[in-house]
């Protein structure tokens, strides 16, 4: 059983390791230096030029982009209602049911730009996406 252990890990860790090696360096080695500590390191190819990195950094669950040479792109991390700006919350109050939140992210771009994705879900109702600007007003995407 023990053998079957290390048998395991070592195939967990060749796959992690053969995942990597379709990353460009340039990519993998600017996501080692901003994120030094992150774990459940999961990558994936999004298009012909972005990579996207989901993982665990300092308790959040992030997700970044880069382009192929190693430029970042977007950052996403989940946060919970309170972290939202207050006039966010305000506009949700005003206009959703916060009861039916299922998932809020705060998202930085490479161009300065800052925005929350706001999920909400409703057992009768599909997944509703909707984004706002720091100042609480609903974004079209």
């Amino acid at each position: 059983m023990r053998n079957f252990y290390i048998t395991l890990v070592i195939c967990i860790h060749s796959t992690f390791i053969q995942a990597q090696k379709n990353i460009p360096s340039l990519v993998l080695n600017a996501f080692n230096k901003q994120y030094i500590g992150a774990t459940e390191i999961e990558w994936e190819k999004e298009n012909e030029h972005t990579y996207e990195v989901t993982f665990i950094f300092k308790g959040a669950d992030y997700s970044v982009n880069y382009d192929d040479t190693g430029n970042w792109l977007e950052t996403e991390v989940d946060i919970i209602y309170s972290e939202l700006p207050e006039k966010v919350r305000l506009t949700i109050e005003a206009n959703e049911n916060i009861k039916y939140i299922q998932e809020i992210a705060k998202i930085e771009t490479a161009k300065g730009d800052i925005y929350f994705e706001v999920d909400f879900k409703n057992t009768l109702l599909p997944l509703k996406e909707k984004y706002y600007s720091t100042l609480g007003v609903e974004l079209k995407k």
